[in-house]
């Protein structure tokens, strides 16, 4: 196997286990939530005057208050996750050779080179990649070019 495919799937294993992580902080979310006996579908509904039923006045006594720092704390978890899961993806996509701006379309914020390179150096010890080539690769050069 070659070193790029090797490369590949090690990233692609640290991106697996960052999705499972992030889809165990979510069921750890829903299971604080709600208090017992509430509603089992907790979307908004409407009666036949078109009034809001389970609006979020009507699913208020079922929120469990005592949960919110826990909720508020597993929130920001998981986004720490999803950020890491998009330089995950990012890594991968430059290890593959695909530019960035065609992975990225509409980023909001650019990414950071430096986070970008201290991930592919810890992930992979033998990157040949520099700070320097992974912010030219995020200026929109090709891969190849920038290595």
């Amino acid at each position: 196997m070659t070193q790029r495919k090797e490369q590949i799937q090690i990233i692609r294993a640290a991106l697996r286990q960052s999705v499972a992580l992030s889809t165990n902080i979510r069921n750890e979310i829903r299971t604080l939530a709600w208090v017992d006996g509430s509603p089992p579908r907790l979307v908004s509904e409407r009666n036949a005057q078109g009034q809001k039923v389970t609006g979020k006045r009507a699913l208020t006594p079922f929120r469990r208050p005592e949960t919110g720092p826990e909720r508020y704390r597993l929130w920001g978890q998981k986004r720490d996750v999803g950020t890491d899961s998009r330089y995950l993806l990012l890594a991968l996509g430059l290890v593959r050779g695909i530019p960035y701006t065609r992975i990225e379309r509409k980023a909001d914020t650019l990414p950071s080179a430096y986070r970008l390179f201290s991930l592919l150096s810890k992930l992979l010890p033998e990157n040949p990649l520099t700070q320097e080539a992974c912010a030219r690769w995020l200026a929109g050069e090709a891969a190849q070019q920038a290595a």
